[in-house]
């Protein structure tokens, strides 16, 4: 599944390569925002924007999609990107950032388990997804 026109836009020239990816929410929940944050070679800088996929691994209630939004970059020059799952179970996600001359950097996958939504109570994301914890995801080739 490619995340954003995998064509070469902007004249052939791609962006440097994602070093990693890294989930920064220690317990993900469905229904609540999941950080994860993408480590890049030159940092990042203003217009940038990411491309994350996203599948649910299930064979019956399987699901996917995609979305492009405005990168908030980090102090370090790293880059944080949303993912809010709506359903629990084991999801297979794709990064790729892209700048504003259209150019875009390689593709990262990695895997990642969301238990369920807890309760009905809104500010139970706020509990589980901030933490000073940090989880390092693997690459999946």
């Amino acid at each position: 599944m490619w995340i954003a026109g995998g064509d070469g836009a902007g004249g052939g020239r791609w962006l440097e390569n994602l070093g990693a990816l890294e989930l920064l929410t220690a317990r993900p929940h469905a229904g609540c925002p999941i950080r994860i944050k993408v480590h890049l070679d030159s940092g990042a800088g203003n217009g940038m924007r990411a491309g994350v996929g996203w599948a649910r691994l299930d064979r019956r209630l399987g699901d996917s999609g995609r979305e492009t939004f405005a990168v908030t970059p980090t102090p370090g020059g790293d880059a944080v990107v949303l993912l809010v799952p709506e359903r629990r179970g084991a999801y297979a996600v794709q990064v790729q950032i892209g700048d504003q001359d259209g150019r875009w950097s390689n593709v990262l996958r990695a895997r990642l388990a969301v238990d369920a939504a807890t309760s009905e109570d809104p500010s139970r994301c706020s509990r589980h997804s901030r933490s000073e914890d940090s989880i390092r995801l693997e690459k999946v080739e």
